[in-house]
């Protein structure tokens, strides 16, 4: 904007007076300063000096203080947000470190069980074969019982006589 002029808040703002008090003085006091630019309510600025007495360079050192007030203070803000956000990630990290040990025993518990589980199936297909082989022996054994059982049951002539064949 142009800068021979000021809006009512810009004027409040170095008056010290409210909004609302400069607007009601619009129509009275400050009527010669007015001026309307894009149906927007403009004061020329030397407002200040006339009407309201204030020296401007007086009254820019005190908005430079104020400026680096509020600078420090965004400053201090920002400060404590930086380390806010320094102890989260910090934090986070504990975290993530903690998660990763669990993980680490986890995987090791999976090895050791998988192993024994190998092992297990190993053992479970060795009693397997063996139940095998002893149910082949126990038949094996059947048999020649029963071959004994009808050689004892041949007559003594049979006996005799298939000896000889």
């Amino acid at each position: 904007m142009n800068n021979d002029l000021l809006t009512i808040k810009e004027v409040a703002e170095i008056t010290g007076f409210s909004k609302q008090n400069i607007y009601q003085q619009l129509s009275t006091n400050l009527k010669d300063y007015l001026i309307q630019v894009d149906n927007k309510k403009m004061l020329k600025r030397i407002v200040i000096t006339e009407y309201f007495k204030i020296d401007l360079n007086k009254n820019s050192q005190v908005e430079s203080i104020k400026n680096s007030q509020v600078e420090s203070s965004r400053s201090s803000k920002n400060n404590y947000i930086i380390d806010f956000f320094k102890e989260e990630i910090k934090l986070k990290n504990e975290q993530l470190q903690e998660k990763d040990k669990i993980i680490y025993e986890l995987t090791e518990r999976i090895t050791d069980l998988t192993e024994r589980l190998a092992v297990l199936f190993e053992n479970s297909q060795q009693i397997q074969k063996n139940q095998q082989l002893l149910e082949v022996k126990n038949i094996i054994h059947d048999d020649m019982e029963s071959e004994e059982i009808k050689e004892k049951k041949k007559g003594f002539f049979k006996k005799i006589f298939n000896k000889n064949k």
